[in-house]
Protein backbone atom coordinates (compact mmCIF):
# COMPACT_ATOMS: atom_id res chain seq x y z
CA UNK A 1 0.00 0.00 0.00
CA UNK A 2 1.57 3.57 -1.10
CA UNK A 3 2.12 5.87 1.14
CA UNK A 4 -0.34 8.31 -0.33
CA UNK A 5 -3.27 5.48 -0.07
CA UNK A 6 -2.59 5.58 3.80
CA UNK A 7 -2.64 8.99 3.70
CA UNK A 8 -5.92 9.05 1.98
CA UNK A 9 -7.34 6.34 4.74
CA UNK A 10 -6.36 8.36 7.43
CA UNK A 11 -8.09 11.69 6.21
CA UNK A 12 -11.12 9.56 5.70
CA UNK A 13 -11.10 8.48 9.44
CA UNK A 14 -11.01 11.28 10.80
CA UNK A 15 -13.80 12.98 8.84
CA UNK A 16 -15.51 9.91 10.16
CA UNK A 17 -15.03 10.46 13.64
CA UNK A 18 -15.26 14.27 13.57
CA UNK A 19 -18.71 13.90 11.66
CA UNK A 20 -19.79 11.14 14.82
CA UNK A 21 -18.78 14.01 17.26
CA UNK A 22 -20.63 16.20 15.35
CA UNK A 23 -23.84 14.15 15.49
CA UNK A 24 -23.18 13.68 19.38
CA UNK A 25 -22.92 17.26 20.14
CA UNK A 26 -26.06 18.15 17.99
CA UNK A 27 -28.28 15.49 19.52
CA UNK A 28 -27.28 16.72 23.07
CA UNK A 29 -27.93 20.70 21.61
CA UNK A 30 -31.54 19.42 20.80
CA UNK A 31 -32.09 17.85 23.86
CA UNK A 32 -31.50 13.98 23.25
CA UNK A 33 -30.07 11.90 25.98
CA UNK A 34 -28.08 8.66 25.99
CA UNK A 35 -30.77 7.99 29.23
CA UNK A 36 -33.94 8.76 29.92
CA UNK A 37 -33.05 11.44 31.87
CA UNK A 38 -30.98 14.66 31.21
CA UNK A 39 -28.54 16.74 33.05
CA UNK A 40 -31.28 19.33 35.15
CA UNK A 41 -34.18 16.36 35.10
CA UNK A 42 -35.95 15.43 38.28
CA UNK A 43 -34.29 12.10 39.29
CA UNK A 44 -38.07 11.03 40.71
CA UNK A 45 -40.29 12.94 38.28
CA UNK A 46 -44.03 11.23 38.98
CA UNK A 47 -42.99 9.69 42.44
CA UNK A 48 -46.55 8.58 43.96
CA UNK A 49 -45.30 9.77 47.43
CA UNK A 50 -48.67 9.96 48.62
CA UNK A 51 -49.36 6.10 48.03
CA UNK A 52 -45.86 4.96 50.09
CA UNK A 53 -47.06 2.14 52.77
CA UNK A 54 -43.51 0.69 53.06
CA UNK A 55 -39.75 1.86 52.74
CA UNK A 56 -37.10 -0.64 53.06
CA UNK A 57 -34.05 0.68 53.49
CA UNK A 58 -30.98 -2.25 53.09
CA UNK A 59 -27.02 -2.12 53.01
CA UNK A 60 -24.29 -4.93 53.46
CA UNK A 61 -24.86 -5.11 57.10
CA UNK A 62 -28.45 -4.56 58.10
CA UNK A 63 -31.71 -3.62 56.87
CA UNK A 64 -34.22 -1.15 58.11
CA UNK A 65 -37.88 -1.00 57.01
CA UNK A 66 -40.16 1.64 57.92
CA UNK A 67 -43.84 1.17 57.23
CA UNK A 68 -47.51 2.55 57.97
CA UNK A 69 -50.07 0.60 59.92
CA UNK A 70 -53.95 0.58 59.17
CA UNK A 71 -54.12 3.87 62.02
CA UNK A 72 -51.91 5.97 59.97
CA UNK A 73 -48.96 5.53 62.35
CA UNK A 74 -45.40 4.58 60.89
CA UNK A 75 -43.65 2.40 62.64
CA UNK A 76 -40.07 0.50 62.58
CA UNK A 77 -40.82 -3.53 61.75
CA UNK A 78 -37.42 -4.46 62.99
CA UNK A 79 -38.38 -2.79 66.59
CA UNK A 80 -41.32 -4.63 67.82
CA UNK A 81 -43.01 -2.16 65.58
CA UNK A 82 -41.94 0.51 67.34
CA UNK A 83 -43.25 4.36 66.54
CA UNK A 84 -40.98 5.92 63.58
CA UNK A 85 -39.34 9.02 63.11
CA UNK A 86 -41.74 10.51 61.13
CA UNK A 87 -40.13 13.61 60.25
CA UNK A 88 -36.68 12.00 59.40
CA UNK A 89 -38.78 9.86 56.82
CA UNK A 90 -40.02 12.62 55.64
CA UNK A 91 -36.56 14.37 54.85
CA UNK A 92 -35.74 11.40 53.38
CA UNK A 93 -38.11 11.41 50.43
CA UNK A 94 -38.40 15.20 49.84
CA UNK A 95 -34.45 14.36 49.26
CA UNK A 96 -35.43 12.24 46.57
CA UNK A 97 -37.86 13.84 45.05
CA UNK A 98 -36.45 17.12 44.88
CA UNK A 99 -33.27 16.27 43.50
CA UNK A 100 -31.94 16.85 40.00
CA UNK A 101 -29.87 14.77 37.82
CA UNK A 102 -26.57 16.63 37.52
CA UNK A 103 -24.84 14.33 35.25
CA UNK A 104 -25.76 10.96 33.47
CA UNK A 105 -23.61 8.26 31.21
CA UNK A 106 -24.49 5.36 30.13
CA UNK A 107 -23.52 2.10 32.83
CA UNK A 108 -24.93 -1.72 33.00
CA UNK A 109 -25.26 -3.56 36.21
CA UNK A 110 -20.78 -4.37 35.49
CA UNK A 111 -20.20 -1.05 36.76
CA UNK A 112 -22.22 -1.77 40.04
CA UNK A 113 -19.46 -2.24 42.00
CA UNK A 114 -17.20 0.39 40.94
CA UNK A 115 -20.20 3.19 41.74
CA UNK A 116 -20.71 1.10 44.80
CA UNK A 117 -23.75 -0.20 43.99
CA UNK A 118 -23.46 -3.68 43.95
CA UNK A 119 -26.39 -5.59 46.18
CA UNK A 120 -24.27 -8.62 46.37
CA UNK A 121 -21.08 -7.42 47.65
CA UNK A 122 -20.45 -7.58 51.49
CA UNK A 123 -18.36 -4.43 51.62
CA UNK A 124 -20.82 -1.97 52.43
CA UNK A 125 -18.66 0.63 50.26
CA UNK A 126 -18.97 -1.25 47.39
CA UNK A 127 -22.62 -2.32 48.56
CA UNK A 128 -24.21 0.75 49.02
CA UNK A 129 -27.87 1.56 49.79
CA UNK A 130 -30.82 0.02 47.89
CA UNK A 131 -33.99 1.79 48.84
CA UNK A 132 -37.50 0.20 47.90
CA UNK A 133 -40.77 1.64 48.50
CA UNK A 134 -43.98 -0.41 48.14
CA UNK A 135 -47.93 0.96 48.73
CA UNK A 136 -49.97 -1.08 51.13
CA UNK A 137 -50.25 -3.73 48.73
CA UNK A 138 -47.12 -4.54 48.54
CA UNK A 139 -46.70 -3.81 45.43
CA UNK A 140 -43.76 -1.90 44.47
CA UNK A 141 -43.68 1.84 43.29
CA UNK A 142 -40.00 2.57 42.66
CA UNK A 143 -36.61 1.32 44.14
CA UNK A 144 -33.51 2.98 43.44
CA UNK A 145 -29.64 2.31 44.66
CA UNK A 146 -27.96 5.29 46.38
CA UNK A 147 -23.59 4.44 45.61
CA UNK A 148 -20.87 6.33 46.51
CA UNK A 149 -19.73 10.18 46.92
CA UNK A 150 -19.12 11.81 43.34
CA UNK A 151 -15.65 13.65 43.60
CA UNK A 152 -16.08 17.23 42.12
CA UNK A 153 -13.85 19.84 42.61
CA UNK A 154 -13.46 23.20 41.93
CA UNK A 155 -15.38 26.68 43.24
CA UNK A 156 -19.02 26.22 43.88
CA UNK A 157 -18.94 22.19 43.76
CA UNK A 158 -21.16 20.21 46.02
CA UNK A 159 -20.46 16.50 46.43
CA UNK A 160 -23.39 14.44 45.77
CA UNK A 161 -24.32 10.67 45.30
CA UNK A 162 -24.20 7.92 42.44
CA UNK A 163 -27.65 6.95 41.92
CA UNK A 164 -29.24 3.88 40.08
CA UNK A 165 -32.93 3.60 39.30
CA UNK A 166 -34.56 0.33 38.80
CA UNK A 167 -36.49 0.95 35.96
CA UNK A 168 -33.40 2.25 34.63
CA UNK A 169 -30.59 -0.42 34.94
CA UNK A 170 -28.25 0.58 32.12
CA UNK A 171 -27.79 4.01 33.10
CA UNK A 172 -26.20 5.88 35.84
CA UNK A 173 -26.95 9.07 37.37
CA UNK A 174 -25.30 11.48 40.01
CA UNK A 175 -27.12 14.40 41.74
CA UNK A 176 -25.32 16.99 44.12
CA UNK A 177 -27.23 15.42 47.12
CA UNK A 178 -25.76 13.35 49.96
CA UNK A 179 -29.28 11.76 51.17
CA UNK A 180 -27.71 12.19 54.64
CA UNK A 181 -31.17 10.85 56.26
CA UNK A 182 -30.78 7.27 54.36
CA UNK A 183 -29.91 4.68 57.10
CA UNK A 184 -30.24 0.68 56.81
CA UNK A 185 -29.96 1.51 60.86
CA UNK A 186 -33.50 0.42 62.72
CA UNK A 187 -31.91 2.44 65.70
CA UNK A 188 -31.89 5.44 63.70
CA UNK A 189 -35.27 5.40 62.49
CA UNK A 190 -37.07 5.36 66.00
CA UNK A 191 -39.07 8.21 67.67
CA UNK A 192 -36.87 9.02 70.29
CA UNK A 193 -39.30 11.20 72.30
CA UNK A 194 -39.15 9.58 75.96
CA UNK A 195 -40.82 10.50 79.40
CA UNK A 196 -39.72 13.47 80.69
CA UNK A 197 -40.45 14.38 84.76
CA UNK A 198 -41.17 17.80 85.96
CA UNK A 199 -42.00 19.14 89.26
CA UNK A 200 -40.25 16.67 91.62
CA UNK A 201 -42.22 16.28 95.13
CA UNK A 202 -39.90 12.83 96.23
CA UNK A 203 -37.43 10.33 95.22
CA UNK A 204 -36.72 7.30 96.51
CA UNK A 205 -33.59 4.76 95.87
CA UNK A 206 -33.97 0.98 96.21
CA UNK A 207 -30.68 -0.83 95.63
CA UNK A 208 -30.71 -4.42 94.75
CA UNK A 209 -28.86 -6.72 96.73
CA UNK A 210 -25.91 -6.75 94.64
CA UNK A 211 -25.86 -2.99 95.44
CA UNK A 212 -23.27 -2.56 98.17
CA UNK A 213 -25.29 0.79 98.69
CA UNK A 214 -28.18 1.85 101.80
CA UNK A 215 -31.55 3.01 100.43
CA UNK A 216 -32.18 6.76 100.62
CA UNK A 217 -35.09 8.85 100.45
CA UNK A 218 -36.34 12.56 99.60
CA UNK A 219 -38.68 15.11 99.44
CA UNK A 220 -39.77 18.61 99.76
CA UNK A 221 -42.89 20.60 100.57
CA UNK A 222 -43.26 22.54 97.28
CA UNK A 223 -41.29 23.10 93.82
CA UNK A 224 -39.66 26.08 95.08
CA UNK A 225 -38.08 24.70 98.60
CA UNK A 226 -35.08 22.25 98.78
CA UNK A 227 -35.00 18.55 99.23
CA UNK A 228 -34.61 17.21 102.83
CA UNK A 229 -33.59 13.74 103.27
CA UNK A 230 -35.98 11.47 104.71
CA UNK A 231 -34.95 9.95 108.52
CA UNK A 232 -32.09 11.34 108.40
CA UNK A 233 -29.60 9.88 110.92
CA UNK A 234 -28.74 11.62 113.76
CA UNK A 235 -25.40 13.91 113.98
CA UNK A 236 -25.26 13.83 109.70
CA UNK A 237 -25.55 17.20 107.78
CA UNK A 238 -27.54 17.43 104.02
CA UNK A 239 -24.93 17.85 101.56
CA UNK A 240 -27.04 20.29 99.30
CA UNK A 241 -24.65 20.23 96.40
CA UNK A 242 -25.89 16.55 95.69
CA UNK A 243 -29.49 17.27 96.23
CA UNK A 244 -30.03 20.69 94.17
CA UNK A 245 -29.30 18.77 90.58
CA UNK A 246 -31.69 16.54 91.80
CA UNK A 247 -34.63 18.88 91.59
CA UNK A 248 -34.69 18.27 87.35
CA UNK A 249 -33.12 15.33 87.08
CA UNK A 250 -34.74 12.89 84.22
CA UNK A 251 -36.20 16.06 82.45
CA UNK A 252 -35.63 15.25 78.91
CA UNK A 253 -34.04 11.37 79.57
CA UNK A 254 -33.25 9.52 75.55
CA UNK A 255 -32.97 6.01 75.03
CA UNK A 256 -30.27 4.32 72.23
CA UNK A 257 -32.29 0.77 71.32
CA UNK A 258 -35.40 -0.64 72.20
CA UNK A 259 -35.36 -4.12 73.39
CA UNK A 260 -37.89 -7.48 73.46
CA UNK A 261 -38.50 -8.67 77.01
CA UNK A 262 -36.35 -11.63 75.95
CA UNK A 263 -33.26 -10.01 75.43
CA UNK A 264 -33.90 -7.32 78.08
CA UNK A 265 -33.58 -10.50 80.54
CA UNK A 266 -30.85 -12.19 79.14
CA UNK A 267 -28.64 -8.70 78.74
CA UNK A 268 -29.49 -7.34 82.12
CA UNK A 269 -27.28 -8.10 85.42
CA UNK A 270 -30.20 -8.25 87.82
CA UNK A 271 -27.85 -8.45 90.50
CA UNK A 272 -27.30 -4.62 90.31
CA UNK A 273 -30.52 -3.54 89.43
CA UNK A 274 -31.99 -0.72 91.33
CA UNK A 275 -35.50 0.81 91.42
CA UNK A 276 -36.11 4.32 91.76
CA UNK A 277 -39.62 5.98 92.71
CA UNK A 278 -40.34 9.59 91.81
CA UNK A 279 -43.67 11.20 92.42
CA UNK A 280 -44.31 14.78 91.19
CA UNK A 281 -46.61 17.57 92.79
CA UNK A 282 -49.14 17.06 89.60
CA UNK A 283 -49.79 13.56 91.04
CA UNK A 284 -47.38 11.37 88.39
CA UNK A 285 -45.71 8.52 89.89
CA UNK A 286 -42.78 7.11 87.81
CA UNK A 287 -41.43 3.81 89.01
CA UNK A 288 -38.17 2.83 87.19
CA UNK A 289 -36.06 -0.06 87.64
CA UNK A 290 -32.63 -0.32 86.06
CA UNK A 291 -29.77 -2.55 85.59
CA UNK A 292 -26.25 -2.39 83.71
CA UNK A 293 -25.71 -4.73 80.70
CA UNK A 294 -24.13 -7.36 81.89
CA UNK A 295 -19.87 -7.61 81.79
CA UNK A 296 -19.00 -9.32 78.21
CA UNK A 297 -16.85 -11.93 78.20
CA UNK A 298 -13.46 -11.48 78.08
CA UNK A 299 -11.65 -12.39 74.96
CA UNK A 300 -8.32 -13.86 73.96
CA UNK A 301 -5.81 -11.27 74.32
CA UNK A 302 -7.92 -8.88 77.12
CA UNK A 303 -5.63 -7.38 79.39
CA UNK A 304 -8.57 -6.05 81.52
CA UNK A 305 -11.51 -7.49 82.56
CA UNK A 306 -14.59 -5.61 81.14
CA UNK A 307 -16.39 -3.61 83.67
CA UNK A 308 -20.16 -3.19 83.32
CA UNK A 309 -20.53 -0.51 85.50
CA UNK A 310 -19.18 1.70 82.32
CA UNK A 311 -22.27 -0.11 79.77
CA UNK A 312 -25.89 1.25 79.18
CA UNK A 313 -28.77 0.42 81.25
CA UNK A 314 -31.42 -1.55 80.73
CA UNK A 315 -34.48 -0.02 81.43
CA UNK A 316 -38.41 -0.60 82.26
CA UNK A 317 -40.68 2.46 83.30
CA UNK A 318 -44.03 2.11 84.92
CA UNK A 319 -45.81 5.55 84.92
CA UNK A 320 -49.28 6.27 86.62
CA UNK A 321 -50.88 9.29 88.34
CA UNK A 322 -53.64 10.04 90.61
CA UNK A 323 -54.78 13.46 89.30
CA UNK A 324 -57.33 15.43 91.47
CA UNK A 325 -60.82 14.87 90.19
CA UNK A 326 -61.67 18.65 91.51
CA UNK A 327 -60.12 21.90 92.04
CA UNK A 328 -59.97 22.84 95.70
CA UNK A 329 -62.13 25.99 95.82
CA UNK A 330 -60.60 28.85 97.45
CA UNK A 331 -61.94 30.58 100.32
CA UNK A 332 -64.28 33.93 99.13
CA UNK A 333 -63.49 34.10 95.99
CA UNK A 334 -66.29 35.50 93.72
CA UNK A 335 -68.21 34.04 91.18
CA UNK A 336 -66.37 35.29 88.19
CA UNK A 337 -63.32 34.07 90.02
CA UNK A 338 -64.37 30.75 90.68
CA UNK A 339 -65.22 30.25 86.91
CA UNK A 340 -61.83 31.22 85.56
CA UNK A 341 -59.90 29.50 87.89
CA UNK A 342 -62.08 26.30 87.24
CA UNK A 343 -61.52 26.83 83.55
CA UNK A 344 -57.86 27.08 84.39
CA UNK A 345 -58.27 23.24 86.90
CA UNK A 346 -60.04 21.10 83.68
CA UNK A 347 -57.64 22.77 81.12
CA UNK A 348 -54.41 21.97 83.53
CA UNK A 349 -55.86 18.10 83.81
CA UNK A 350 -56.64 17.52 80.20
CA UNK A 351 -53.25 18.65 79.43
CA UNK A 352 -52.10 16.11 82.47
CA UNK A 353 -54.19 13.66 81.03
CA UNK A 354 -52.59 13.49 77.17
CA UNK A 355 -49.35 13.64 79.03
CA UNK A 356 -50.32 10.76 81.16
CA UNK A 357 -51.73 8.71 77.98
CA UNK A 358 -48.51 9.19 76.32
CA UNK A 359 -45.96 8.31 78.69
CA UNK A 360 -47.84 4.91 79.68
CA UNK A 361 -47.37 3.77 75.95
CA UNK A 362 -44.13 3.62 77.46
CA UNK A 363 -45.00 1.03 80.07
CA UNK A 364 -44.90 -1.86 77.16
CA UNK A 365 -41.41 -1.81 76.63
CA UNK A 366 -38.08 -2.54 77.87
CA UNK A 367 -35.20 0.22 76.53
CA UNK A 368 -31.25 0.49 76.03
CA UNK A 369 -30.66 4.09 78.37
CA UNK A 370 -26.82 5.75 77.96
CA UNK A 371 -25.29 5.44 81.63
CA UNK A 372 -24.88 9.11 81.98
CA UNK A 373 -28.78 9.45 82.18
CA UNK A 374 -28.55 8.13 85.77
CA UNK A 375 -25.06 9.92 86.84
CA UNK A 376 -26.48 11.92 89.14
CA UNK A 377 -29.13 9.42 90.62
CA UNK A 378 -25.60 7.21 91.61
CA UNK A 379 -24.90 8.63 94.80
CA UNK A 380 -25.17 7.15 98.35
CA UNK A 381 -26.99 7.87 101.52
CA UNK A 382 -23.71 9.19 102.55
CA UNK A 383 -22.88 11.13 99.83
CA UNK A 384 -26.01 13.31 100.27
CA UNK A 385 -25.61 13.00 104.32
CA UNK A 386 -22.27 13.22 105.63
CA UNK A 387 -21.24 12.34 109.28
CA UNK A 388 -21.00 15.87 111.27
CA UNK A 389 -17.33 16.62 112.30
CA UNK A 390 -17.38 16.64 115.99
CA UNK A 391 -16.19 19.71 117.85
CA UNK A 392 -13.10 19.98 119.40
CA UNK A 393 -12.63 20.49 122.99
CA UNK A 394 -10.70 24.20 123.45
CA UNK A 395 -7.55 23.81 124.19
CA UNK A 396 -6.55 24.22 128.16
CA UNK A 397 -4.97 27.21 129.16
CA UNK A 398 -1.35 27.73 128.85
CA UNK A 399 1.26 28.53 131.22
CA UNK A 400 1.02 28.69 135.56
CA UNK A 401 -1.85 28.61 137.52
CA UNK A 402 -3.91 26.52 139.48
CA UNK A 403 -5.23 23.91 136.75
CA UNK A 404 -2.22 23.82 134.96
CA UNK A 405 0.99 23.51 137.60
CA UNK A 406 4.06 23.82 135.37
CA UNK A 407 6.39 20.79 135.16
CA UNK A 408 8.53 19.83 137.87
CA UNK A 409 11.80 17.84 137.10
CA UNK A 410 11.89 19.32 133.57
CA UNK A 411 9.19 16.90 133.20
CA UNK A 412 7.32 16.26 129.81
CA UNK A 413 4.29 14.75 131.27
CA UNK A 414 0.93 16.48 132.46
CA UNK A 415 1.15 17.55 135.75
CA UNK A 416 -2.64 16.85 136.23
CA UNK A 417 -1.55 13.52 136.29
CA UNK A 418 -0.12 13.31 139.54
CA UNK A 419 -2.84 15.39 141.14
CA UNK A 420 -5.37 13.51 143.26
CA UNK A 421 -9.26 13.98 143.47
CA UNK A 422 -8.40 15.91 146.86
CA UNK A 423 -5.55 18.38 145.63
CA UNK A 424 -8.12 18.85 142.30
CA UNK A 425 -10.85 20.02 144.36
CA UNK A 426 -8.70 21.88 147.30
CA UNK A 427 -7.00 23.88 143.88
CA UNK A 428 -10.89 24.61 142.10
CA UNK A 429 -11.95 25.92 145.72
CA UNK A 430 -8.96 27.97 145.89
CA UNK A 431 -10.01 29.45 142.54
CA UNK A 432 -13.02 30.46 143.57
CA UNK A 433 -11.90 32.44 146.34
CA UNK A 434 -9.44 34.34 144.34
CA UNK A 435 -12.11 35.27 141.71
CA UNK A 436 -14.53 36.17 144.54
CA UNK A 437 -11.59 38.41 146.34
CA UNK A 438 -11.05 39.81 142.56
CA UNK A 439 -14.40 41.34 142.01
Amino acid sequence: MSKRLVTILWIIAGLCAAMVAFAKFGQSRNGNSPTALAPGARLLKDFPASQIATVKIENADSTATISKGADGKWTVTERQDYAANFPKLTRLILSLTESSVAQNMKGGIAYNQRFGMDSESENQEDHGYQLTFLDEDGKQLDALSLGKSTEVSGPGAASGKYVRLASEPQSIYTVTESFYEASADPTLWLNKEFFGISGIASIAMNPGEGNKIENWSLSRKNAESEFVVDNLPDGHEVQTDKLSPLESVLSAPQFEDVLTSEEAQARRDEGLARELTITTFDGFQYLINYAPEKAKEMEEGDLEEPDSANGDYIVQVTVSANLPEARVKREGESAEEAKQAEAGFQAHRTELQKKLSEEQTYNEHHYLVASYTFSQLDITLDDIAKAAEPELAPPLPQGPGPFRPAPQNGGNADALNSLSEEDIQRLVEQARQNQAGGQ
